[in-house]
């Protein structure tokens, strides 16, 4: 005979459920994320663009008002910037936002800088994506171009 009672001693079996509740608030936080950032990408306006096929549409016929530059992403995710004044090999973002800025600066009448952005088939998503956000962070429309296979 004890002064404690048996059922006291025995420890009880029971499941700790806190780390349950923060991995189930992780996987919340992390849905929150993906769903935000998803919503934001699908709000965004792209045009495509199509080449021109023969010699005579492809002459450059540049808007009134606008001012049209080609930015080229090659397979490795590297920039070539073409525009009526220069061709330059560009190395990262902020040069593109450079770039934009002069041109602006270059050309005041011009209301609009519109960017035809020729991406390569085998080009990296991600220098696509940071081209795409830096040229609207200056506030020059993008139209991604596509050349269809003759």
């Amino acid at each position: 005979m004890t002064l404690i009672p048996d059922e006291q001693l025995q420890t009880k079996a029971s499941i700790n459920l806190a780390p349950m509740v923060d991995f189930l608030f992780l996987v919340l936080c992390i849905f929150v994320v993906v769903a935000l950032t998803r919503s934001n990408l699908l709000k965004t306006e792209v045009s495509l663009s199509q080449s021109p096929k023969n010699q005579e549409d492809a002459q450059l016929k540049p808007l009134s008002n606008t001012e049209t530059i080609h930015l080229i992403i090659n397979d490795l995710g590297q920039y070539k910037w073409l525009s009526e004044s220069e061709s330059v090999l560009i190395q990262n973002i902020q040069l593109i936002q450079e770039k934009i800025r002069e041109e602006k600066a270059l050309s005041p009448q011009k209301e609009k800088i519109k960017i035809l952005l020729h991406i390569d088939k085998h080009a990296p998503w991600d220098p696509i994506a940071q081209a795409i956000v830096a040229i609207r962070e200056v506030g020059a429309e993008v139209h991604p171009v596509y050349e269809s296979q003759l």
